[in-house]
């Protein structure tokens, strides 16, 4: 669990572990640095499974980084200080890996309270109670509730052998690395709903990083996927343009509209299709643009 500033939320989240069915397991705590009371609401849990690392200031990528370094099991799973998991999250996803021992990636289905209060459940593709493998993770990561930073589980192994979370960035890096490992791994999935997430939680990174273009993006599309093998290069510009349109809807909603139009910039050099799409929305009005994303959230 990255820390930083979320002394009203972190209390929520230990708790939401330490409360798990399955017992079996450790939590790591990074405190990337906060300067608010953050630790202190950590140090008031007594749990011998938990311990507390801390480290300045360095970013989530690094935060993630330094608690994998530390852990001992060989699977580790994430969870962001201001979201919570189900009392049967661990438990849901040992059922998952013991059923695809193949994948280095896992995930579940989340759901999501919105700024307004308001909670969302996304449509799945899968079946209720799906456990299994994905077969196309790029096709199917287009699908909300498919993965996020706190729904996920990984090989240590697999993680290492990309070289961990890109520390130098600070928004897109949980989605690049979902994109690297689903390009060297099997990936699996449980449509089981196990999992909030808090859009309306303080200090939310994508709230507060401005005037920047989202790193999964940014190397994604300038670099024309090149790390990413042969025969993954297609897919992964495909899934990176069509979510690059999202992202510069809501650089337009955090009132970032340069933003928008660089983003719409770099999808010119692959796609012409989704490059028209995100021009369009950074030429949206805000209030339009809420009305898409309230129709959106309803499917």
């Amino acid at each position: 669990m990255p820390l930083y500033n979320k002394e009203r939320s972190v209390g929520r989240a230990v708790n939401s572990v330490l409360s798990q069915s399955f017992s079996s397991f450790e939590l790591i705590i990074v405190d990337d640095g906060s300067s608010d009371s953050s630790a202190e609401v950590v140090s008031s849990f007594r749990d011998p499974r938990l311990k507390m690392l801390e480290q300045p200031n360095m970013g989530p990528s690094a935060a993630r980084n330094s608690g994998c370094k530390s852990a001992n099991a060989d699977y580790v799973c994430f969870l962001d200080a201001d979201d919570k998991w189900d009392a049967s999250f661990l438990e849901t996803m040992a059922v998952l890996i013991e059923k695809a021992p193949e994948a280095g990636m896992y995930s579940v289905k989340y759901r999501v309270v919105d700024e307004d209060g308001h909670t969302f459940h996304h449509a799945s593709n899968y079946p209720n109670g799906y456990l299994g493998y994905i077969e196309d993770f790029y096709k199917a990561y287009t699908a909300r509730g498919l993965i996020n930073s706190s729904s996920v589980c990984m090989k240590r192994d697999s993680l290492f052998a990309i070289g961990g979370f890109p520390e130098h960035a600070r928004i897109g890096e949980d989605i690049y690395t979902w994109l690297r490992l689903a390009d060297v791994n099997r990936v699996a999935y449980a449509n089981v709903e196990c999992v909030t997430i808090f859009r309306d939680a303080e200090n939310r990174a994508s709230a507060s990083v401005r005037k920047e273009i989202p790193y999964h993006i940014k190397n994604v599309l300038e670099g024309h996927a090149k790390e990413f093998t042969k025969a993954n290069r297609s897919s992964v510009i495909r899934f990176v343009a069509k979510n690059t349109v999202s992202h510069s809807a809501g650089a337009v909603l955090m009132g970032d509209r340069h933003a928008a139009f660089m983003m719409t910039r770099l999808l010119w050099r692959n796609s012409f299709r989704y490059s028209l799409q995100a021009l369009s929305m950074a030429l949206m009005p805000k209030c339009l643009l809420r009305l898409l994303r309230k129709l959106r959230n309803t499917r």
